[in-house]
């Protein structure tokens, strides 16, 4: 991860520590209105859902990744089970010459 993404991701993760997002979660308590108020919202509101996003996106990515996985996993054993057959057949077909 590059500097560039690393400050991103603390950015994103950071929300709520400035100094700007208290007075506008204080303006909007006392019931003020105004344009700049609401492009500040706006952006927290927007901010929350790409974290949204970024997390369900995060999950379905690991959720493939386990039942790719689980499918690997799956075929080896069945290719395990398979030569286990295979070798129970030669050690009575060679225990039936004896």
């Amino acid at each position: 991860m590059n500097y560039t993404t690393k400050r991103g991701m603390t950015y994103l993760l950071s929300f709520g520590d400035k100094p700007w997002e208290a007075l506008a979660r204080k303006l909007k308590d006392q019931g003020i209105s105004s344009p700049l108020l609401d492009r500040l919202t706006t952006k927290q509101a927007t901010l929350e859902a790409h974290m949204n996003m970024l997390q369900r996106e995060f999950m379905q990515e690991t959720a493939g990744a386990l039942r790719r996985t689980e499918d690997k996993v799956n075929w080896a054993l069945l290719q395990l089970e398979d030569q286990g057959r295979e070798i129970n057949k030669a050690t009575c077909s060679l225990k039936r010459r004896e």
